[in-house]
């Protein structure tokens, strides 16, 4: 079977568009808001780009609460891998069902604030470029 370039081009867009559909069910973070989460309540770390709300985990944790807590609102990856030890692929897959988003480096932080009148709330979009701060 052959394929000429309308079936090509019909390809190319639907790629593009399962993307475009990732990234728009996807929430992305900023570090700044993913570091605020390092409380008992509020329990997030990252593995690279990915976030993860650890918060319902931390009683569970085998090597006690106070290791997590100590790394909440960072990327824990070189822990991951140890020392003391590394963890098994069980223990990464048991993370994933933590798994709240991806952090965006590169684009946007977003803040969600409470209008003057305490009433709903205003979200603002402030556009920054990660390179050139």
């Amino acid at each position: 079977m052959s394929l000429n370039s309308r079936d090509l081009l019909r390809h190319d867009y639907s790629l593009n568009l399962v993307g475009l559909v990732d990234f728009l069910t996807t929430r992305y973070f900023s570090e700044k808001e993913v570091a605020r989460h390092c409380t008992k309540e509020s329990c997030w770390v990252l593995v690279g780009t990915r976030v993860y709300d650890v918060t319902g985990f931390l009683r569970m944790h085998p090597g006690g609460e106070a290791l997590i807590r100590r790394r909440s609102g960072s990327d824990i990856s070189v822990q991951l891998d140890g020392p003391p030890h590394r963890h098994s692929q069980n223990a990464r897959r048991w993370l994933e069902q933590y798994y709240i988003g991806e952090i965006d480096r590169d684009y946007t932080e977003f803040h969600t604030e409470k209008n003057a009148q305490g009433q709903g709330s205003t979200l603002q979009c402030t556009l920054w470029n990660a390179s050139a701060a």
